[in-house]
């Protein structure tokens, strides 16, 4: 059994065309939401890795501002932070 062969673009009907600038659309519209999610995830794993490395440093928990420690509630809400609520407030732009 032969298989169609494909029109090329010249030569497909219009609805084809249309069909082809939606998908075409699409595919570019994924992509672009596959690299942020994908620079989304690098830059929470570095945040990760950073607190791992200031456990092994004997460094997690204290914020990186004051030096004071942090509060087990600040750590167990957000366990990658490098700073104190207090600091925080006044270093770490709020998504609003």
């Amino acid at each position: 059994m032969d298989t169609p062969a494909l029109p090329t673009p010249g030569s497909a009907p219009a609805h084809l065309l249309a069909l082809r600038g939606r998908l075409l659309h699409r595919r570019q519209v994924l992509c672009a939401e596959l690299d942020a999610q994908a620079q989304r995830h690098s830059h929470e794993l570095q945040r990760v890795q950073a607190a791992l490395n200031r456990m092994d440093w004997g460094l997690y928990g204290d914020c990186a501002e004051c030096g004071e420690p942090m509060a087990l509630q600040r750590l167990l809400a957000e366990p990658a932070a490098v700073y104190c609520t207090g600091c925080a407030d006044t270093l770490e732009p709020r998504d609003r």
